[in-house]
């Protein structure tokens, strides 16, 4: 039970709809209610597809080309560094 809720905050956090919630209504800001529902759907389902991919196939692919996971998470937190400090 623990796994899955450190699962789910991880994926919240990465994911992040709060933060979104103002991109998406700045985006489309001149659609009607039916073609926001269907924006909405479409990218939450091209977004699922994407994370559940790479849920199932990332540790593969990253052993597939050599790269370890420890190099991969220092790369990730080298760039957000770079991203803070400017």
């Amino acid at each position: 039970m623990i796994d899955y809720v450190a699962t789910f905050i991880f994926l919240f956090a990465v994911i992040d709809p709060i933060g979104t919630v103002p991109v998406f209504m700045a985006v489309t800001s001149h659609f009607d209610h039916k073609e926001k529902r269907k924006v909405a759907l479409k990218a939450t389902g091209y977004s699922a597809v994407i994370l559940l991919f790479f849920l199932v196939a990332g540790e593969f692919i990253l052993t597939s080309i050599e790269i370890p996971l420890s190099a991969f998470q220092i790369a990730g937190g080298s760039y957000c560094f770079c991203l803070l400090y400017r």
